[in-house]
């Protein structure tokens, strides 16, 4: 019996040992390194969650992700170039971090409460309180509540003046916490199911399961020189327009789409599985597009001629 314990020990620190190993391989290829974003990542340590699968399919909760960005704003915007700060390997799951690794670990500030505790009655205001409860003569008995009545109303009016201060000044920490956070970067939370295994642990693998919210410049081949042309250059030929549609990326808010193909030709609800969807049709040049959308966020579109 304590052989097989010894045994499985060993297997234990050698597991570790590998994992270790693959984990300073990973932070070597990609720490310190710029990748660029293709979709908007939310400003907070949860980031973006994607699910990856041993077929290599990768799938992220559209949901959950919409509600990130409405509620701790955006970050990283589609478009932009970020450092890889920090790469974390766990049991089932891979940190990717980007420009810091999203607001909300250890060390920062997310309380945006400010206490605020109501004064308690003076002494002075208890004994009135209890001389009124047993003066028998009216005029005295006036006399007391007036004096009661301007006690309470001071001291209303001083916790009033506190009150409003301390709101004020969690609007000011809220605030100062909400702009941290928009430049506190995002990340990548990986999940294998159960366990990573070795091969999940192979930087090509972790390109593949990011290459469709990710780029990696460092890992584009250069384009191939243009042959010199006979004619003499009259200088640099413009670049042909952005085409608008073809700058749509999942993960785009729906204020993003509109901006690139103007308002809805027409818009309708539907629920699958749970999921409020909002499906969209624009009309852009000579191509219509029909997106998809839950909470504003686009999970889905496809593009064909009008």
């Amino acid at each position: 019996m304590n052989r097989w314990l010894t045994v499985a020990a060993i297997a234990v620190a050698l597991t570790a040992g590998l994992a270790a190993q693959s984990e300073a391989a990973l932070k070597q290829y990609f720490e310190g390194r710029k990748v660029v974003v293709k979709i908007n990542l939310p400003a907070t340590k949860d980031g973006a969650d994607v699910d990856v699968f041993p077929t290599g399919r990768v799938q992220m909760d559209y949901k959950s992700y919409g509600n990130r960005l409405k509620t701790f704003g955006v970050a990283l915007r589609d478009g932009d170039s970020v450092l890889v700060t920090l790469l974390k390997v766990k049991k089932n799951q891979i940190e990717f971090q980007l420009g810091g690794g999203g607001y909300g670990t250890a060390g920062d500030d997310t309380d945006t409460s400010v206490h605020f505790t109501p004064a308690s009655k003076s002494t002075r205001e208890q004994d009135l309180e209890k001389q009124l409860d047993t003066e028998k003569d009216p005029k005295r008995a006036r006399v007391i509540k007036d004096e009661l009545d301007t006690l309470r109303w001071q001291r209303e009016r001083d916790d009033d003046r506190r009150r409003h201060q301390a709101e004020a000044e969690a609007a000011v920490r809220a605030e100062r916490i909400q702009e941290n956070r928009l430049a506190g970067g995002s990340r990548f939370n990986l999940y294998y199911g159960d366990r990573l295994a070795p091969d999940d642990l192979k930087p090509e693998r972790i390109v593949a399961a990011l290459s469709q919210f990710l780029s990696f410049p460092w890992l584009e081949e250069p384009a191939a020189p243009e042959a010199a042309s006979a004619a003499p250059s009259a200088g640099p030929a413009p670049a042909p327009p952005a085409d608008p549609v073809q700058s749509l990326r999942k993960g785009l808010t729906r204020a993003d789409v509109e901006a690139l193909l103007g308002s809805p030709r027409s818009m309708n609800e539907t629920t699958e599985g749970g999921l409020k969807l909002l499906h969209c049709v624009y009309e852009k040049g000579e191509n219509r597009v029909e997106a998809v959308f839950t909470e504003d966020v686009l999970i889905r579109y496809t593009i064909s001629s009008r």
